[in-house]
């Protein structure tokens, strides 16, 4: 697959593989995110296809609920419940669903699904596909986790540098200054941080 450093690109490539190889309508993978049903991966979804919706009523919603951790196969889907429940059926002309849960620690948190226009009795070898690439998105989102607290360490760490109301300042090895806020730029005079590390090339050891 040729996995890169973004975990959601990653995500999107495992989505579109579990579709190609179980010759799905389409591929999603599903995720509840501020309330949201948000499809983060998806594969060979329609040009109208709205990708963040209520949860409410929603498959996969009720997929992660249930936290189940073997697959989920609704098939003959105009018959059930979710023919009224779930638009997307109705409006794609589904007829089968197969899904797993994605687990990230203790928290179901998404639904790696698979759906068709056809009637569709999933082989051992679709369900060992499915779990597969469920268990490698559980790995990305957990990458996905770390980079955002690693994000926002960064943030909160820029902001108490930047509104200190001391001099702070960072310099290599050798002395020369990396970067400062703007309280140490007016200790020393100058009008800008950038300003002061183009002009400032002396030791502050």
């Amino acid at each position: 697959l040729n996995f890169g450093p973004d975990p959601v690109e990653n995500i999107n490539q495992l989505t579109a593989l579990c579709g190609r190889l179980l010759g799905a309508t389409c591929a999603l993978y599903n995720r509840i995110q501020e309330g949201l049903l948000c499809s983060l991966g998806r594969w060979n979804t329609p040009d109208d296809f709205v990708p963040q919706d209520d949860p409410t009523g929603h498959i996969c919603f009720d997929v992660i609920r249930a936290g189940q951790e073997n697959i989920t196969v609704i098939r003959n889907l105009p018959q059930t419940s979710y023919f009224e429940s779930d638009k997307n059926v109705a409006k794609y002309g589904l007829m089968t669903y197969i899904g797993r849960v994605v687990k990230l620690g203790h928290e179901y948190v998404g639904t790696l699904c698979v759906v068709y226009q056809k009637d569709v009795e999933p082989s051992e070898d679709d369900r060992n596909i499915l779990n597969l690439a469920a268990a490698a998105i559980a790995i990305e989102e957990k990458r996905r986790q770390a980079l955002s607290a690693s994000h926002d360490s960064e943030q909160r760490y820029r902001h108490l540098f930047e509104r200190n109301l001391a001099g702070v300042y960072r310099t290599t090895p050798e002395g020369r200054v990396l970067d400062c806020n703007e309280s140490f730029t007016r200790i020393l005079g100058y009008d800008s941080p950038e300003q002061m590390q183009a002009a400032t090339a002396v030791s502050f050891y």
